[in-house]
């Protein structure tokens, strides 16, 4: 499936997500042949339920929106 991907790619994801494991992240990403960037939190669990961690995913994908557009 990584293979079909042709946009630049931002994974984040929470170490002590419960539902996905973050090895599958690492996996996923190293399998991408575009532009990347994979985010690992400490904390967060599936939904990013922590202020820290929402504040991350939020910073961090405001960076990847602002490098891919240029701005």
């Amino acid at each position: 499936m990584a293979d079909k991907i042709t946009a630049p790619t931002l994974i984040i994801h929470a170490k002590n997500d419960k539902s996905i494991p973050y090895e599958m992240s690492i996996e996923f990403y190293e399998k991408l042949s575009v532009e990347k960037r994979l985010v690992l939190l400490d904390e967060g669990g599936h939904v990013f339920d922590t202020w820290k961690s929402r504040t991350t995913v939020i910073d961090e994908t405001v960076k990847w929106f602002k490098k891919q557009l240029k701005l």
